[in-house]
């Protein structure tokens, strides 16, 4: 496969302040776009991070995952991931709406072949490759990829923020009811045993193990919600 469209440096100096001015504006296929050229100028990879980071709810974990899968290095969106889970903050609901996201995002991804993430012969990013490997952060190496930098502006992560109330897309709506079954569910999973949570729901190990993991996108609201009234039920019979 070729590589992406490379961005220009006038494209990139619009991107910096369309970042800024009109965050909204972008489009799942544009945002694929930009993280295939996080591996071609730290400066873009900073950015695209930061906007993943604050805007990430507004783009469908689907389309971005089909958008990601046509291009050359779709796991370079992995890092950023994996940084803003690791060293940003923010409250509970939001951390796990984000994971849920994410998980949808990289599906089917795998981890790209052990190399450099940023392609040296276009940016060096140090005047030592071997500082890159050597000093690479695990959010790097557990996809593949070296370098030894956060993918943040001065290193500053700051917190994933949520949707705004008035802009909340569909799925948000439905990864909070899938949250609040699978919290209904936990809470009356302490009462009985796996056998007889079998018996009671007919939930396989795999599923009821899922539900304990809280895997958001490998569960359907139609089941969760089922579940969780059939032990609602078996709760109050005794």
């Amino acid at each position: 496969m070729k590589g992406p469209r490379v961005l220009s440096p006038r494209d990139k100096s619009k991107l910096f302040r369309k970042f800024v001015s009109d965050p909204l504006s972008f489009s799942e296929k544009d945002l694929a776009l930009y993280v295939q050229n996080a591996r071609l100028d730290p400066r873009v990879a900073e950015a695209v991070t930061e906007h993943i980071r604050d805007f990430w709810w507004k783009y469908r974990a689907e389309t971005l995952n089909k958008k990601l899968l046509r291009q050359p290095w779709p796991q370079a969106i992995k890092p950023m991931i994996n940084q803003i889970i690791e060293f940003c903050d923010g409250d509970e609901i939001t951390a796990k709406e984000f994971k849920a996201w994410s998980r949808g995002v990289i599906r089917g991804f795998g981890n790209s072949p052990p190399q450099l993430y940023f392609v040296p012969h276009v940016w060096p990013r140090s005047k030592s490759f071997d500082r890159e490997f050597v000093d690479s952060l695990p959010s790097f190496s557990r996809c593949g990829y070296f370098a030894k930098d956060l993918l943040f502006n001065k290193g500053k992560a700051r917190s994933i923020k949520g949707p705004p109330l008035n802009q909340a897309p569909a799925l948000d709506i439905e990864i909070k009811l899938k949250l609040q079954l699978i919290k209904d569910i936990q809470g009356y999973l302490a009462h009985f045993s796996t056998s007889q949570i079998m018996s009671k729901t007919g939930i396989d190990r795999t599923t009821l193990s899922k539900i304990r993991l809280g895997r958001l996108n490998q569960l359907s609201l139609k089941r969760l919600a089922r579940f969780s009234e059939v032990l609602a039920k078996a709760y109050e019979d005794g």
